[in-house]
C-alpha cells in the first residue's frame, strides 16, 4: 500500500449512488475515510480531499465545487474537534448544510 500511495498522483473516493438529502444518516463515507487513514495509512487531509476536491476535478467541476471557496457551491458538515488528528470524529456530525439548507 505504501508503494501505491507513493506512486499515486491523487486518490479519489466516488459515491456509488446519488444520496438523498438525509445522507448524513449514512456512515459509509466516514467509514471509508476512516479505513483509508487508520488501516492503509493515508494522511487524513489526503483522504478528505479524495472525497471532495479530487472527485470535482475528475468530473471537471472544480471551478464550481470541491472546496469551500468564495463563489463555489458547497455542502458542509461540522463536527466538534480536529478531524485531521481524529478522523473518527466524522461519525458524529453536529451540523449538515446541503444546498444552503441546514438539515441538522
Amino acid at each position: 500500500m505504501k508503494r501505491m500511495l507513493a506512486a499515486a498522483r491523487c486518490l479519489i473516493y466516488l459515491f456509488a449512488s446519488v444520496l438523498p438529502a438525509d445522507a448524513a444518516s449514512s456512515d459509509s463515507t466516514w467509514r471509508e475515510i476512516d479505513t483509508w487513514v487508520n488501516v492503509f495509512g493515508v494522511p487524513a487531509m489526503d483522504a478528505l480531499r479524495a472525497a471532495t476536491f479530487w472527485p470535482a476535478v475528475f468530473m471537471k467541476v472544480e471551478k464550481e465545487a470541491g472546496t469551500v471557496s468564495p463563489g463555489k457551491k458547497a455542502d458542509v458538515i461540522a463536527v466538534r474537534g480536529d478531524v485531521l488528528r481524529h478522523v473518527d470524529l466524522l461519525q458524529d456530525v453536529d451540523v449538515v448544510i446541503k444546498g444552503g439548507v441546514r438539515y441538522k
